[in-house]
């Protein structure tokens, strides 16, 4: 029984380390992200998949933001676009509901 007990709590405390671990990631990245949208690099961007997949993980779905881009002739390309694919943009609409993920 006590080996039971035993294995229950290493379970438990590996599962908070790993969330703390995550939690910490998250804060990381959101604070570089609010300097990128100050000041653009390339270096966040190559953080894109750790950022999505820690989102993926938290259990946080992906947004769509309509986008509309002109082209000639009077006619207009219109679409959804997914907000974690355009990670990182400096887009105000993207941003917002980025910001609003990373909390």
């Amino acid at each position: 029984m006590t080996n039971v007990l035993w294995i229950f709590i290493g379970v438990v405390c590996f599962k908070v380390l790993v969330n703390a671990s995550k939690y910490v990631q998250c804060k990381r990245y959101l604070h570089k992200y609010l300097d990128w949208v100050k000041d653009p690099d390339w270096e966040l961007a190559e953080h894109k998949s750790r950022v999505i997949k820690l989102l993926k993980d938290a259990g946080v779905k992906d947004g769509y933001r309509p986008v509309v881009d002109r082209l000639s002739y009077g006619h207009v390309n219109a679409w959804n676009a997914s907000v974690m694919e355009n990670f990182p943009t400096d887009k105000v609409a993207f941003f917002v509901v980025m910001r609003t993920m990373f909390h």
